[in-house]
């Protein structure tokens, strides 16, 4: 099912590898170049009414990882998006807040993190129908292992998004990151300074829901026997 927390730039029309490239041709030629740059906001906008419809929603097909990389790789998208179950969503502009919440788990999960274990910071993942760029993300191997491709979720055991007007949007996601068989999914939420630990993924379900809080610790899911405590993420002087 296609998230629809947010209206996505580009409604997962579907393009035969044709369609595509003649597009690409099309966009590139010197007397269309003006279209290039706002092409898909004009398409978004123009398509978010028959979006209403249920009955045409549903005759929308996704655009694959395939197509969506190949329109990256020709300049057609903006840098601000990702995308989900087939549909291309403009990401949130990220808050002051957010981003020092960010690098505060970035440091401390650098602190504790073995060598079998690489971290990635707002880097796709490759999905089955998705290339969505988690705040961070925690896989196997060295980063070199991915020098020439995305890690999938087999290959990914910690996900991490901090949420603070996304947070709809973020506890939606659980169901992706579940179908990918990702075994443990963070979900930082700004407004109540918890954080939502998400286990045992069943299909695009997470049996399991803890919502950690006040002074207590962050457990990582894969071996190490490292902890990371809220207090690290919610300095006491600190305020939304």
């Amino acid at each position: 099912m296609a998230l629809a927390m947010k209206k996505p730039l580009w409604y997962g029309v579907f393009f035969s590898k044709f369609c595509l490239h003649s597009l690409i041709s099309f966009l590139n030629t010197p007397s269309n170049k003006a279209y290039h740059h706002g092409y898909i906001s004009l398409q978004g906008t123009a398509m978010s009414f028959l979006l209403d419809e249920s009955t045409i929603r549903s005759r929308f097909a996704p655009i694959t990882p395939e197509q969506y990389r190949l329109m990256g790789e020709s300049g057609l998208l903006q840098s601000n998006v990702e995308l989900i179950n087939g549909f291309i969503l403009e990401k949130m502009p990220k808050t002051p807040l957010h981003t020092i919440t960010v690098s505060r788990l970035q440091a401390a999960l650098l602190l504790i993190l073995s060598q079998e274990f690489s971290l990635r910071k707002e880097e796709p993942l490759a999905l089955v129908l998705s290339e969505p760029e988690p705040d961070i993300v925690i896989v196997y191997g060295a980063a070199d292992n991915y020098a020439e491709r995305h890690p999938k979720g087999a290959e990914t055991v910690l996900v991490v998004e901090v949420a603070l007007s996304s947070l709809a949007l973020d506890r939606k996601k659980a169901e992706l990151y579940a179908n990918a068989g990702i075994p443990c999914y963070w979900l930082v939420n700004l407004n109540d300074r918890t954080v939502e630990v998400y286990t045992e993924p069943h299909g695009a379900v997470y049996s399991s829901c803890e919502v950690i809080q006040g002074d207590n610790v962050l457990l990582l899911p894969f071996g190490t026997f490292g902890t990371v405590s809220l207090t690290t993420l919610f300095p006491s002087d600190s305020s939304v």
